[in-house]
């Protein structure tokens, strides 16, 4: 049997004094989840800007980049939510919107970080 290869810690990943997560309740979080919410109510979207640390972006960037000739290929046609066209919604919207998208795909037990 294969071992299950170590992760780190969210601690390791995240920034938490930008994000402090782990400290839900302390002004900084709540003001991180305040922000969140009116992205969202605003755009549609919570931004986290930096939210993963850079140095680990960039160890999971090239672990991956090593990995890739495991990766299988996904070329597929659907939304930008990764389903199939609604034409109940009206034209242009984005769930009515058929794209083309491919994507390479690693296996979750393929990444150690």
């Amino acid at each position: 049997m294969a071992s299950t290869p170590t992760r780190p810690s969210p601690t390791a990943l995240i920034d938490l004094d930008r994000y402090p997560i782990a400290e839900l309740r302390t002004q900084a979080a709540r003001q991180v989840i305040a922000n969140a919410r009116a992205g969202i109510a605003e755009q549609g979207v919570a931004i986290f800007p930096g939210f993963v640390r850079p140095e680990a972006v960039e160890e999971i960037a090239a672990e991956v980049l090593a990995a890739k000739t495991q990766a299988h290929l996904q070329d597929v046609w659907g939304t930008p939510y990764l389903e199939l066209p609604d034409e109940s919604r009206p034209e242009g919207h984005p769930r009515r919107t058929s794209v083309h998208s491919r994507t390479w795909i690693l296996a979750y037990d393929l990444v150690s970080s």
